[in-house]
């Protein structure tokens, strides 16, 4: 498959991605992997644990600056207003923000 053709399309359009379950492997590669794709934006990351997905981006390199920690929903539109990183720890503040996808880690095997 020709990856170069497939996402030609995409050099002038913006895909904004909330992740959850991002404090885990999952979503370590592919913050790491959406870091090399310009027209991705990664706008939310929401787990339980907001301090083992804030350790995760600071692991990976991503400036402290650029990501906030959201509580209420005035945080998080006041966050992604700035341009910011929303770490979110409830799911339904996720409706506050404006993105185009959620993605969530694969199920566990049974």
């Amino acid at each position: 498959m020709n990856y170069h053709l497939l996402f030609e399309a995409l050099r002038t359009r913006r895909i904004r991605i909330a992740v959850t379950g991002a404090s885990g492997g999952f979503a370590r590669s592919l913050l790491a992997q959406c870091r090399a794709i310009p027209a991705i934006d990664i706008v939310a990351l929401c787990d339980l644990n907001t301090d083992g997905a804030r350790a995760l981006l600071s692991a990976l390199r991503y400036r402290d600056q650029d990501n906030c920690v959201c509580a209420a929903e005035q945080d998080v539109r006041r966050c992604q207003q700035d341009g910011e990183l929303a770490i979110i720890s409830d799911y339904r503040l996720l409706l506050a923000l404006e993105f185009d996808m959620v993605v969530r880690p694969p199920a566990s095997p049974r």
